[in-house]
């Protein structure tokens, strides 16, 4: 082959077990070097058994995973596509003759893996990011997998985070990579899940079980033993609320009611008070409070901005908040920063593009949903991460942040920052993530679990400093 890349020998030893296990995971952790192996076995299917393949991802990595499979192959840019286009335009690339690989998001695949094995003998599907498309059995997405791999012979999930706070989320690669264990998903709610009267999951057992499975049927590789040990250092900080803030997020808590200007909040519902009560701490600017007021996050921000711009390094900043994110972005640029924002709503093609201008140095900071953010990007260059509204997955919490572990070989720590407002909802969905942490390392002891309640100041004297800062706001 006429590439100048080599694997290291454990990416040898990965490919030469999905060679000889049709059905094989790949389970390392991210920035190990997963992609490689996949490409290079993508090549190996078509080289020796004249098979198709087809690649699914989340598409803010799509760009991403065929340039890697035009680097790591020799396969020629016209048989490397990404499907997308009109249902016409679709189908005329599945009736290409000359289109060796299919990348594709997992719902188009859903609905028209019938067409591409009309046309190509598909030998091989590989699923990126597993996790972010196959945790749920009963998925629409999930079900027609299980109808199309009854017509494809091999089969690699590749996830660093099987276990999506959930063991079921475990089930549907196990069940594609080997049926006989289980069978059927009630059979593993039986043997595993513990569930109250209502049929409420309560709890889960025999995890050693599922464990050993994966132990059997996948490679995993812990950053620590390709690079040595992460220099990482996680700090939990305790923001203070505004006063306006903290009197509005009271009288909610208090009466499950907030009288706003010609309207009334309400949260009354469980489920709505918990997501009211995060939005008054995330983003209260939508309600029509703080008005003049900075907040005590946005305190803290402009703290660590105020560093960044001094040092001249980069920044990641996640939050699940869309209005935290535009607003911060906003604030950021305002003062001085080169910022990208992408979200959910950030069109595919933009997304590579601020990843591109990040990776060039072109941008100081990056603020990202985590559950965009957590998937794919190489952005070993950044030291410092930033979570402000914390997603509900532990697995978007800590992909996140391992972006910066992705490409090389670290010198310096990277300081993983969680801003956290004291005595709030905030904590117990701090409480959340711990716990599907645990469950996680349960079922693979060599996970990580984040003391994410842990009290350590991010810089001497930094209490005193917010509250300068807040003052100065007003």
């Amino acid at each position: 082959m006429g590439i100048d890349f080599v694997l290291r020998p454990d990416q040898i030893e990965d490919l030469g077990a999905l060679i000889r296990n049709p059905r094989h995971g790949l389970w390392s952790e991210p920035g190990t070097g997963k992609t490689p192996v996949a490409c290079l076995y993508t090549w190996w299917v078509w080289d020796r058994l004249k098979k198709h393949t087809v690649w699914l991802q989340p598409l803010a990595i799509i760009e991403k995973n065929r340039e890697e499979l035009l680097l790591w192959t020799d396969f020629k840019e016209h048989e490397v596509v990404i499907v997308e286009g009109t249902p016409a335009q679709r189908a005329r690339l599945y009736a290409d003759p000359n289109i060796k690989v299919f990348l594709m998001g997992a719902d188009t695949f859903g609905r028209e893996w019938e067409q591409i094995l009309a046309h190509h003998p598909v030998g091989l599907v590989v699923g990126d990011e597993w996790h972010k498309m196959f945790s749920t059995n009963d998925s629409k997405r999930t079900q027609a997998l299980y109808q199309a791999m009854k017509h494809i012979d091999r089969l690699t999930p590749m996830t660093g985070t099987l276990v999506r706070g959930r063991l079921n989320s475990a089930f549907p690669a196990i069940h594609l990579i080997q049926p006989r264990y289980y069978g059927h998903h009630r059979t593993f709610m039986n043997r595993h899940a513990i569930q109250d009267e209502y049929g409420k999951v309560i709890g889960w057992v025999k995890i050693d079980i599922v464990q050993e499975i994966l132990r059997a049927h996948g490679q995993n590789r812990l950053y620590s033993e390709v690079y040595g040990d992460i220099p990482v250092v996680f700090q939990t900080h305790y923001c203070k609320m505004s006063t306006a803030q903290s009197k509005a997020y009271k009288e909610f808590e208090e009466k499950a009611i907030l009288e706003l200007e010609g309207a009334f909040l309400d949260g009354s519902l469980p489920g709505v008070n918990l997501i009211r009560a995060r939005q008054i701490l995330s983003s209260p600017e939508i309600f029509g409070l703080c008005k003049g007021e900075m907040t005590g996050r946005d305190a803290l921000l402009d703290i660590q901005m105020t560093d960044h711009l001094e040092m001249g390094t980069p920044w990641m900043i996640g939050s699940a908040s869309v209005p935290e994110q535009e607003r911060v972005a906003a604030y950021l640029e305002k003062n001085g920063m080169r910022v990208g924002l992408m979200n959910g709503e950030t069109p595919r093609k933009e997304r590579g593009a601020i990843d591109l201008a990040f990776r060039k140095r072109e941008l100081d900071t990056v603020v990202v949903s985590p559950e965009v953010g957590s998937i794919g990007f190489n952005w070993g260059h950044c030291d410092h991460v930033s979570f402000l509204h914390l997603p509900y997955y532990h697995d978007d919490f800590d992909q996140f942040w391992k972006r910066c572990t992705r490409g090389q070989i670290r010198t310096t720590p990277v300081r993983v920052d969680t801003l956290v407002y004291e005595d709030t909802v905030e904590e117990g969905v701090v409480g959340i993530i711990v716990g599907k942490m645990v469950l996680s390392k349960e079922v693979d002891p060599t996970r990580q679990v984040v003391n994410l309640h842990a009290r350590k100041p991010i810089f001497r004297g930094i209490e005193e400093r917010v509250l300068k800062t807040m003052e100065a706001s007003l």
